[in-house]
């Protein structure tokens, strides 16, 4: 993965408002940069909210992969895989989701997953 993808990823998660920082990017077929998300508090149900994932998947077409990914407010990438929910939306539309975080906090080597 290349290292400006996760600095993006990054740099889009801190802007949540959530306490939980989430980011997804989109990436097309060829790998171009397509759009990203953010996660977002949706007050309808307790515990509810927008998944960034999710509304990248309402948004864009002609998505193939999305980088999933969540930090804390010093901006380390923290473990995250998603929801049941968004993984059988994605594998209906034929999008793959890697997550990605660091293996341990003192290690800088990015561990992508994918579901």
């Amino acid at each position: 993965m290349k290292p400006e993808v996760t600095k993006r990823l990054v740099k889009k998660a801190l802007t949540s408002r959530c306490n939980q920082k989430v980011a997804a990017i989109a990436l097309s077929k060829k790998g171009d940069y397509i759009g990203s998300a953010v996660n977002s508090i949706r007050m309808l149900q307790m515990g509810g909210g927008k998944h960034a994932e999710r509304e990248l998947m309402k948004r864009f077409t002609g998505i193939k992969t999305i980088i999933l990914g969540r930090v804390n407010k010093s901006g380390e990438l923290l473990p995250i895989h998603p929801c049941s929910v968004c993984s059988e939306i994605s594998k209906s539309l034929g999008i793959t989701i890697i997550s990605v975080w660091n293996e341990n906090k003192f290690d800088l080597v990015r561990k992508p997953v994918i579901f």
